[in-house]
């Protein structure tokens, strides 16, 4: 249902983890079972905390503990480098991912930016950004140090590879097998 967000155990069965069924409020600070949300995109962090970026530009975190916190979005102002990730608007952001280290990465579809949030950090950076990446939805990262970015838009896939350092190596496109 909508607004609901359930995991599937091992044994088949659905279990809603987060998602109130009616009257939901979407103040941070409460049980998630109590909360409302609008997902569109969730990752596991390194703490086993479920990440959801949400249809109104907003990333929660649900703790271990079951309650939820803001991690960005939900602000009015404009995004800009260096302003508290809680408070700035993020249209256009499709997916999620986050690296090992507890580095969240977000895509800015309208934009063509992959943003990052460093563990402990307040502000989003702009951590690549490309022409080729103008209507990216889809993250991946893999154990090698690499992110993997889908273009539905292009029909296109990139890896851009994760210096040691952090900072973002080359673009390469990827040759998909089927068109």
């Amino acid at each position: 249902t909508y607004g609901m967000i359930y995991k599937v155990g091992a044994d088949g069965l659905f279990t809603r983890i987060a998602g109130a069924f009616s009257n939901g409020n979407f103040s941070d600070g409460r049980p998630a079972l109590q909360t409302a949300f609008q997902p569109y995109s969730l990752a596991i962090d390194r703490d086993g905390a479920l990440l959801v970026l949400e249809s109104n530009g907003r990333v929660r975190r649900i703790g271990t503990d079951g309650i939820v916190r803001g991690v960005a979005g939900g602000g009015a102002a404009a995004p800009a480098e260096g302003l508290p990730a809680s408070s700035v608007t993020l249209p256009g952001l499709e997916d999620i991912a986050v690296d090992t280290d507890g580095t969240i990465y977000i895509t800015d579809t309208f934009a063509g930016r992959v943003l990052r949030l460093k563990p402990g950090a307040a502000a989003l950076e702009t951590w690549f950004t490309d022409p080729a990446l103008q209507g990216v939805n889809g993250l991946s990262l893999d154990a090698n140090g690499a992110l993997y970015v889908n273009n539905e838009m292009q029909n296109k896939l990139f890896r851009i590879d994760i210096s040691p350092d952090g900072s973002a190596g080359k673009l390469t496109e990827l040759t998909l097998s089927t068109p």
